[in-house]
């Protein structure tokens, strides 16, 4: 698009992939917004001496075998799917599990089955790949709606303490809730520097002014999750 929105939404999708950096999860090489265009660097190729490395990446619903465009898609069960793959499935969940967290808080609703992928390395190893497409998307004048949800999301946010219960019933081996209940907390504490963050990597000021609202409420639900 070419509205002022859309615009805002280009510009800031580079310092939003800093702040996730800083928030600790899985990213590339940082992007670069200039004069209108965004360059992203790729992930998906690798150079080792004289030879470019292609690895695969295949989307959410390439994995959970879904070929309707937009579908909706469940996080508990995209999580089974993934675990049944990856090679290390608690830390690709744990991960899956904060970026949905960064998402809601940093208004980042466009989340449908393309826009998440498994990384299939050259060696064989399968992995949660880096975010990609991680931008302010609330600012969109189309009113991206979220396509991927926890059980809980009927109208409102999630129940973190139901999205715990939920992951251990289907896999308890993998995600516990004495690993994933630690881990919101940890990373709420965390989440609660992000219109810091924001400030710091050049986000627009208004968009972190949009965002300090839900971000608290956010650390608060965090803060609230039980056990572990």
């Amino acid at each position: 698009g070419r509205t002022r929105q859309d615009g805002a939404v280009l510009a800031n999708e580079a310092p939003y992939l800093e702040v996730l950096r800083a928030l600790g999860l899985r990213c590339g090489q940082p992007l670069r917004h200039v004069d209108g265009t965004l360059v992203v660097p790729r992930f998906d190729r690798r150079r080792v001496g004289s030879v470019v490395q292609r690895l695969g990446m295949e989307s959410a619903y390439s994995v959970m075998g879904v070929i309707e465009p937009g579908a909706r898609l469940l996080f508990e069960e995209l999580a089974v799917a993934f675990a049944a793959v990856v090679d290390d499935p608690r830390a690709d969940l744990l991960e899956l599990l904060l970026r949905d967290v960064a998402a809601l808080a940093l208004g980042n609703p466009d989340n449908h089955g393309r826009n998440t992928s498994l990384l299939k390395h050259a060696d064989g190893r399968v992995e949660l790949s880096p975010v990609y497409d991680f931008a302010p998307m609330f600012l969109d004048p189309d009113l991206i709606t979220r396509q991927t949800r926890w059980e809980s999301e009927r109208g409102g946010p999630p129940d973190w303490n139901h999205v715990v219960t939920g992951l251990a019933l289907r896999l308890p081996a993998v995600v516990p809730r004495e690993v994933t209940a630690p881990a919101l907390r940890a990373f709420g504490v965390r989440l609660s520097t992000a219109a810091q963050l924001m400030r710091g990597a050049g986000v627009d000021a208004d968009v972190v002014t949009r965002r300090e609202r839900a971000i608290a409420d956010t650390c608060a639900a965090l803060a609230a999750v039980e056990g572990g």
